[in-house]
């Protein structure tokens, strides 16, 4: 079931994430990749990244961030340098404060397992064919755009 699962990487940081597991458990899966472990394509296979800095990260596993991952950078003192560097990437970043690491990975985290329930489930919905042309579907009877008044 793993596999169906989303995968969040803790790239450097979290080397234990047991904890992590747990409160995603069913949601996503959850791995640590160590900067020795960057050639073995779980950071371009992952829906979340979690990293201490983006600045700290030697330029070879910044290059194997993408433009479609959420990047949670936790902690960071250097917000201006970080985000200017994600800009610089094309990525996009979202700072977890220090001071305030509780109150905003509660919320991330609830916020981000929400849409993981979501978009797993909504993978195992059986895709529907468009309607074909001209606005009607025999197959589902009325008229298509108004289902409700037809």
């Amino acid at each position: 079931m793993a596999a169906d699962l989303p995968l969040v990487v803790s790239l450097n940081c979290l080397e234990d994430p047991s904890l992590e597991r747990v409160a995603l458990a069913g949601a996503a899966a959850v791995e640590h990749v160590g900067l020795s472990g960057l050639s073995g394509g779980r950071i371009e296979s992952a829906a979340v990244v979690l990293l201490h800095s983006l600045v700290l990260l030697p330029p070879a596993a910044q290059r194997r961030l993408r433009p479609w991952l959420l990047i949670l950078c936790l902690g960071s003192a250097d917000h201006a340098v970080n985000s200017a560097l994600a800009s610089d990437l094309g990525l996009r970043l979202v700072h977890v404060d220090a001071n305030r690491v509780e109150e905003v990975a509660d919320t991330i985290m609830a916020l981000f397992l929400g849409l993981l329930r979501r978009i797993h489930l909504l993978s195992r919905l059986p895709h529907r064919r468009p309607p074909p042309p001209g606005g009607s579907d025999p197959s589902r009877g009325g008229c298509a755009g108004a289902e409700a008044s037809c």
